[in-house]
């Protein structure tokens, strides 16, 4: 590929009124000077690659299948940045099938007719940088490719006939099972809770000597399951000492956590086996150590899935959140999501976008008398867990952003 043109519609070309540009009648003049070349997907579903269908004849006789696609961007925007330093930037994303506007102002290159569906086309697009000021741009600026060179694309790309295509005979490169296990990590991510984070305020560290101590707790986190991670000790003047910290793991996910005056148990669930040990924990430090609690926290996070997107590939982060009050406890949300290239298709077929959602229940923060028992502490948790399940439940059964909006 070294050619880049602009396709935009005759009657178009030439019209260059930059009192409405200024006036916001055209976004920017840049949408006309963007280059593309057409690229269609080969789809993989369920293991196997999809026969193309017969119109594609109609497109031509040869076919560059991109085997790795995010490398081939990279390159292109690589090959842009050389020729044209910052002026253009390049992005891959599918074409919006719904009409084209007769208004030369409301031109887009990635609106395509309803008729053309069939094509599933993506768009590579060198567009230039909108920080840019354009003016005074002629027809010929308009007409003119543009020159792109990539570097040789043989490691990451092979030739076939279209023909070939349509019939179902791939080439071999694209049948090996290294290549399908690489198409099959880029399935759509589970909607799942990932993880309970419990913290609630208690003063653990009641005297007593090290080895009685840590003899308890293994009593509570068999040895043979959970390791400890890491011990700090304190010397006391008595000559005893005693654990500032401790930290046990299992199985790498699952954690539990000693502070001096906090109990923290980070679990990827929280079922019955979860709830048990938590429960025990609790009741150890009541019983032990002597303490009563305070402050609690119960922070839920979970991915909510994935929404494939058209038009989100400049877009690189987002993050929406809110703290309230619900009655006497505190709530805080937060909804992110993070965007990526999805290689679902030979090509690019759309973005992804991963959201995540957490939310932690919380009593106030600045109660400085200990006063809930093992039971209100139990009590609380199992509300919290519950509370929080319901709104993860009602997320995950459609669109993530505008359930969380209706939540609010």
């Amino acid at each position: 590929m070294q050619n880049l043109l602009s396709l935009i519609p005759n009657e178009y070309i030439g019209i260059v009124d930059w009192e409405a540009v200024k006036s916001g009648g055209y976004a920017n003049i840049t949408e006309l000077l963007a280059k593309q070349v057409s690229m269609y997907p080969l789809a993989f579903e369920n293991g196997r690659f999809l026969k193309l269908k017969k119109q594609f004849n109609t497109i031509g006789n040869m076919a560059v299948l991109i085997l790795y696609p995010e490398i081939f961007l990279q390159r292109f925007r690589n090959a842009l940045g050389m020729r044209f330093a910052n002026q253009y930037y390049g992005m891959i994303a599918s074409v919006r099938y719904g009409g084209v506007y007769a208004d030369p102002y409301k031109f887009n290159i990635f609106d395509r007719a309803t008729a053309e569906r069939w094509k599933q086309e993506m768009l590579l697009v060198a567009r230039m940088n909108p920080n840019l000021r354009v003016s005074g741009v002629n027809r010929k600026a308009l007409k003119e490719m543009m020159p792109v060179k990539l570097e040789n694309l043989s490691d990451i790309a092979v030739l076939s006939s279209v023909e070939d295509l349509i019939k179902g005979a791939f080439p071999k490169e694209l049948l090996t099972q290294e290549y399908k296990r690489y198409l099959d990590s880029f399935q759509v991510s589970k909607k799942e809770i990932n993880q309970w984070n419990i913290d609630v305020a208690a003063n653990v560290m009641g005297i007593m000597p090290t080895k009685e101590w840590i003899e308890k707790i293994e009593t509570i986190l068999p040895h043979d399951q959970w390791k400890p991670v890491t011990q700090v000790e304190k010397l006391y003047v008595d000559g005893d000492s005693m654990p500032r910290l401790a930290f046990y793991e299992n199985g790498g996910r699952d954690r539990v956590i000693f502070h001096i005056n906090k109990i923290g148990c980070h679990f990827s669930d929280y079922g019955d086996n979860q709830k048990k040990i938590f429960n025990k924990i609790i009741r150890f430090a009541e019983t032990e150590c002597k303490t009563r609690f305070c402050h609690m926290s119960l922070e839920t996070h979970a991915d909510l899935g994935v929404i494939r997107d058209r038009n989100i590939l400049s877009q690189t982060a987002f993050r929406e959140e809110r703290t309230c009050q619900r009655g006497e406890l505190f709530e805080y949300q937060f909804l992110e999501a993070d965007y990526r290239l999805f290689p679902s298709v030979m090509g690019i077929e759309f973005a992804r976008r991963d959201w995540h959602y957490a939310i932690r229940l919380f009593t106030p923060n600045n109660e400085h008398i200990m006063w809930y028992d093992a039971d209100s502490v139990m009590s609380f948790f199992d509300d919290a867990a519950a509370s929080n399940l319901r709104k993860i439940g009602y997320l995950m059964k459609g669109n993530a952003y505008g359930r969380y909006r209706k939540i609010r």
